[in-house]
């Protein structure tokens, strides 16, 4: 006669070998619905140059990645060098923000940033480029911006996408709410001081009004 235990040990069987058979396409499901990683997407025109192209890989904030594109997987630099890059146009992830490198960029960069501004949240030209004054009539809403390497920082800040949750400031304490259970301040407290200056204690100086002085 068999037990309860031996009785329940064949379904325990069943179900763990189902569990584990869905476990792999469960994972990959999740894997598929999870956002991808934020990236920048640095935009390498032919005669670049390798320091600057460095330094732009390093003002990318964390969690943010860098990914070299150019019109094809090689691009020849500033002083012969070739650099082999990331991604070639035709199969550049999305980014929110994409950058143009300094250099010389020819029809095809013009192009893929064209055709970035329909999808991006910005693009980051060096000052005084010549793309500046042709990209905001191709339509499409990114926003342009002008600025070296070191504006990167800022250009992800402006549309939302910089830094990492360790890097964030708290909010200031005025900004806090007061806990429900806190007891209200009586009316006789008197309020803080303002920041001294005639203009503003005359407006905003609080239950008491400033004597306005006596003309000479």
């Amino acid at each position: 006669m068999l037990t309860d235990a031996s009785r329940d040990r064949p379904n325990r069987s069943i179900v763990t070998a189902v569990v584990l058979s869905l476990a792999p396409a469960v994972l990959s499901s999740w894997l598929l619905a999870s956002p991808p990683a934020g990236r920048v997407l640095l935009v390498v025109p032919p005669g670049a140059d390798l320091a600057v192209i460095d330094r732009a890989r390093s003002a990318v904030p964390p969690p943010q990645t860098a990914v070299l594109a150019a019109e094809s997987g090689r691009v020849r630099m500033k002083g012969g060098l070739e650099i082999v890059v990331d991604f070639p146009f035709a199969s550049a992830p999305a980014a929110d923000l994409v950058v143009l490198l300094p250099g010389d960029p020819g029809p095809a960069d013009e192009a893929f940033l064209i055709e970035r501004k329909k999808t991006a949240r910005a693009l980051l030209l060096p000052a005084g480029s010549r793309l500046a004054e042709r990209l905001p009539g191709a339509g499409g809403g990114a926003l342009i911006l002008l600025g070296g390497t070191d504006a990167i920082p800022a250009a992800l800040e402006g549309i939302g996408g910089a830094g990492s949750a360790s890097t964030a400031m708290p909010p200031p304490p005025a900004a806090v709410s007061p806990h429900p259970s806190a007891t209200a301040t009586p009316a006789s407290t008197p309020t803080p001081r303002a920041p001294t200056g005639r203009v503003f204690e005359r407006y905003f100086s609080g239950s008491r009004p400033t004597p306005t002085p006596n003309p000479r």
